[in-house]
């Protein structure tokens, strides 16, 4: 049956395509010359109007002889035949319009009759596979059929002859339960599973490590950005102070790890130029907190203790934070100098460390950078050495995102640059260095700060002075302990 209906189909296809074929040919024709065009050639509309047209242009031609051609009558003639050639064109259209219908009726027959038929054609296949499936299933049911009959033949003779011939099976050991399980291996398992947890865990550590872009050890930071590395300070647990108030160590504990270190950092800076220390000294950083407002108050407090006459600027006017170490207020400061609100002597006070005097950054002004960049800070840093200061430290912003470290930086010249252990990236500090040199600046060196063992192959701080401190009993000890605290006496007042 099916079968039968693809034939039809595929003959009435053939008849459609035909009749297409010969309507678009018929079409294509008219489209080509519409004029003579056989279906307007049989046109008797078309015919009769031509036959009007004709008799009109006769009589024009021979009134023509008679009348100008803008006579009257002669217009009218004209009229008369520009309408007759409009009713032509617009029964060529007419015909034209038929003869596309009867072309796109066509197609559309034949279209219908070509969906049909591939309808008609999937039927026929899936007749064809439903037909070869049903084969399979009958050759198959045959052969379990035949394998059945067979079976039951062999089990007929089976139990004629268990009659007859004797039983041949014995036991020949008793099944036992095992006293313990055979699956599943707990040792091999807990081996394997300690195997594999050993190796997820030396890959996360692998990739933990390559992904970590800080710095992790202080022969790094000489080695790969070229500039000297002045100091290593060490990590102060926070139980110890609060993180503000953290340079103070220097006063409080002058014997600490954290001490020494700073001193260690304010000799290689007496050193690193042929004329001693630079008098004037700006401290920043790649990003925020990193520790350069620290360093800056530890090296001034340094300084101071070796009885120079040390000025600290707060010129971080954005994130101020030394009023908060020296418990100062900020109610005025730097910001109040540079747009002429104050004068010089007026905002510079002294603090709890003898020897130091501090400027805070003041009120955050609306931009900071303009007020760097103008004449006054010059002005204050020259006052600054008329006044007897003869070190002068800058707690600087960060270097990256913002333009004020450059401005302070072409000013004062001289800078320390800090870096922060297992925190700071590299790449912050390459971004941070190569603005710098773009600004034609150089830092005098680097400070790692918050160093631990890990950090630095010469961090060994705490061991040497907690012995120095367990044989502070012996007199020798506690006048030399004396002598090194008259050198940095402080006085703490309250702020």
């Amino acid at each position: 049956m099916i079968n039968q209906t693809f034939t039809d189909y595929s003959a009435a296809l053939s008849k459609a395509e035909q009749e297409r074929v010969k309507a678009e040919s018929q079409y294509r024709e008219m489209e080509r010359s519409p004029e003579n065009s056989a279906q307007v050639l049989e046109n008797k509309t078309v015919q009769t109007i031509k036959e009007q047209k004709a008799k009109l242009e006769a009589e024009y031609l021979v009134n023509l002889g008679t009348y100008k051609p803008d006579f009257p009558k002669m217009l009218q003639t004209k009229a008369q035949i520009a309408e007759l050639d409009l009713r032509i064109k617009a029964e060529i259209a007419a015909v034209l319009a038929s003869v596309k219908s009867q072309y796109d009726a066509a197609k559309r027959q034949e279209d219908l009759v070509r969906m049909r038929l591939q309808e008609t054609r999937k039927e026929v296949i899936q007749t064809q596979d439903k037909g070869v499936d049903l084969s399979l299933l009958k050759r198959e049911l045959d052969t379990n059929r035949q394998i059945y009959d067979n079976l039951l033949q062999r089990l007929k003779e089976v139990g004629v002859t268990s009659g007859v011939a004797a039983n041949n099976i014995s036991v020949v050991d008793e099944a036992k339960a095992p006293l313990f399980p055979f699956k599943p291996d707990m040792r091999t398992n807990a081996m394997i599973g300690l195997a594999v947890g050993l190796m997820l865990a030396l890959g996360l550590v692998y990739l933990r490590e390559h992904m970590d872009d800080s710095i992790k050890h202080a022969d790094e930071l000489e080695a790969q950005f070229g500039v000297p590395l002045l100091g290593i300070i060490p990590k102060v647990k926070k139980a110890k102070r609060v993180e503000h108030e953290l340079a103070l160590l220097t006063v409080d504990d002058p014997r600490g790890s954290f001490a020494e270190a700073y001193r260690s950092m304010r000799t290689a800076l007496q050193f690193s130029t042929s004329e001693g220390a630079p008098h004037r000294l700006m401290v920043t950083s790649s990003v925020a907190s990193e520790g350069k407002s620290t360093t800056a108050l530890a090296l001034a407090i340094n300084f101071a203790q070796l009885g120079k006459r040390v000025l600290l600027i707060d010129a971080d006017m954005r994130n101020p934070s030394l009023h908060k170490s020296l418990e100062l207020s900020n109610d005025r400061g730097l910001s109040n100098y540079l747009s002429g609100e104050g004068t010089r002597v007026s905002l510079i006070r002294p603090c709890s460390v003898a020897n130091l005097k501090v400027m805070t950054a003041g009120p955050t002004p609306p931009s900071p950078v303009d007020l760097l960049m103008g004449p006054k800070l010059m002005g204050l840093l020259d006052k600054a050495q008329e006044l007897g200061f003869e070190q002068v430290v800058i707690d600087a912003p960060p270097i990256l995102g913002i333009a004020d470290a450059l401005v302070l930086g072409n000013q004062i010249q001289s800078l320390l640059f800090v870096v922060k252990a297992g925190a700071t990236r590299r790449s912050a500090i390459r971004d941070a260095l190569r603005r710098l040199r773009t600004a034609g600046l150089l830092p005098l060196g680097l400070v790692l700060t918050r160093a631990t063992s890990e950090h630095s192959s010469y961090y060994g701080y705490e061991g040497y002075y907690g012995y120095g401190n367990a044989q502070a009993a012996g007199a020798a000890g506690e006048a030399s302990v004396a002598a090194q605290g008259a050198a940095g006496r402080l006085d703490r007042k309250p702020g």
